[in-house]
């Protein structure tokens, strides 16, 4: 979507082909060692190393999170270096246009949902992830593509009028979802604490079933005779 509704200059290009190699990479690396006939044996190591340490599980995860940032961030920074024409006219090359600059805002939705969703990082990080995603891409909203914005409003909405301006009401659509997300990171987070202490309860009380059954059948053992014991252990069991 973004080489064909936005202006392909040389920033926007490399930054998409940038940030394609770089998450390729990262997924190769991750799944390198479910699949060790298929990568390459280094491949495969350095997956093993990655995903027995939980560091750095997390230093990829939030190394994803900031490729996936900085590449909408300079995408906008080449929208914002696009012209804009100040009469609303679409024109005649759209590929050497930014037309559609609310496409960053969008994709910042997503890119707030991803940061949200690494389950190594504590809900205080994917806050403060989520925080500073959102700043940077309001400011670009404000101050880098405003006029694009504007332009954009105004050519498409041209039957009805706002109530307020696209890069506020965009601003505002981030710092709404951030504000959800963050929310849906600490219930995720306290919601696996609960599992993980329902499971250690559960496996406790099964170390401490069976050793009450092994203690029991010491103790039919130790009154009955052997095979009187054995008869009536193996009905019980039966």
């Amino acid at each position: 979507a973004q080489m064909i509704i936005l202006p392909r200059d040389i920033l926007s290009i490399l930054s998409f082909s940038l940030g394609s190699v770089f998450l390729s990479v990262f997924t190769a690396v991750s799944i390198a060692e479910g699949f060790p006939s298929v990568f390459p044996k280094l491949f495969v190591q350095v997956s093993e190393t990655m995903n027995s340490s939980l560091w750095a599980r997390r230093f990829v995860g939030l190394l994803v999170i900031c490729v996936l940032g900085a590449a909408n961030m300079v995408d906008g920074v080449s929208c914002s270096a696009a012209p804009v024409y100040l009469n609303f006219t679409v024109p005649d090359d759209p590929t050497s246009e930014c037309l559609y600059p609310s496409y960053f805002s969008y994709f910042g939705v997503l890119v707030l949902i991803a940061a949200c969703l690494p389950a190594q990082l504590s809900h205080l990080a994917k806050t403060g992830i989520l925080v500073l995603l959102t700043v940077a891409q309001c400011a670009v909203n404000v101050a880098l593509i405003a006029p694009a914005l504007d332009s954009e409003e105004f050519t498409n909405h041209r039957d009805f009028t706002n109530l307020t301006a696209g890069k506020f009401t965009l601003s505002v659509l981030l710092v709404a979802v951030t504000v959800a997300l963050a929310f849906l990171a600490r219930h995720m987070e306290k919601a696996s604490r609960v599992l993980f202490l329902w499971k250690t309860e559960v496996e406790e009380q099964r170390e401490r079933a069976s050793d009450i059954r092994r203690r029991n059948e010491a103790l039919v053992y130790n009154i009955l005779p052997q095979h009187v014991a054995a008869h009536f252990l193996g009905n019980r069991k039966r």
